[in-house]
């Protein structure tokens, strides 16, 4: 679900997906997208779905990031999936942040501000500490797919869903740099101070 910035209230779209022919295509409104032609994953079809409904919203930019706030202020956590962004929201939320999303953070032109995205959390099934945190969760709030829990941040206790936010820091997530032959490693790190300087 998407808590829409008051200001704006409802807003009507009309929705076109063209699956036949030569060239398949997804729009809202008057954006339109391709549709790859060769089979995709589930979540990368809802991706398109609604990345095409937050681009056709006037004013508003769509970023992949999850984001946290303490206040009025806000961090944006950037990378590509699988590097932790979800587990690092959902750590800094249980530590006293307000949580607003664990992956897109669509933020408005005229006043800078991040709008909350409160979707489904996704969880990967196969952790230890996840499936020892599943416990606390009730099943109406969790569901099992492809291999990941989709959890409701509603459901999590703990959470609590913040408002619309000034981005003030920026974390993006990567790979450690290669040394030699070795695999590479990952990291997540934060410095403690620039935490402190967010909750201040």
């Amino acid at each position: 679900h998407f808590m829409a910035c008051r200001p704006y209230g409802p807003v009507d779209h009309r929705m076109h997906l063209r699956l036949k022919g030569p060239k398949p295509f997804f729009s809202v409104d008057r954006h339109r997208r391709p549709i790859p032609v060769n089979p995709v994953e589930a979540w990368q079809g809802l991706a398109l779905v609604l990345e095409s409904l937050i681009d056709s919203i006037p004013g508003q930019l769509l970023f992949h990031a999850g984001v946290v706030s303490s206040g009025s202020r806000g961090m944006l956590i950037c990378g590509p999936p699988g590097f932790g962004k979800t587990s690092l929201v959902l750590s800094l939320a249980r530590h006293g942040f307000g949580f607003l999303s664990d992956d897109y953070a669509p933020i408005a032109i005229d006043t800078g501000l991040v709008s909350p995205f409160p979707r489904s959390l996704g969880l990967v099934a196969s952790s230890r500490r996840i499936r020892s945190e599943l416990s606390s969760i009730r099943p109406v709030h969790r569901l099992l797919h492809q291999r990941k829990w989709l959890v409701d941040p509603e459901g999590i206790s703990g959470l609590h869903l913040a408002g619309a936010c000034r981005p003030e820091v920026v974390l993006l997530l990567g790979p450690k740099e290669r040394s030699g032959k070795k695999r590479l490693c990952y990291e997540i790190s934060i410095e403690r101070n620039r935490l402190e300087t967010l909750r201040s």
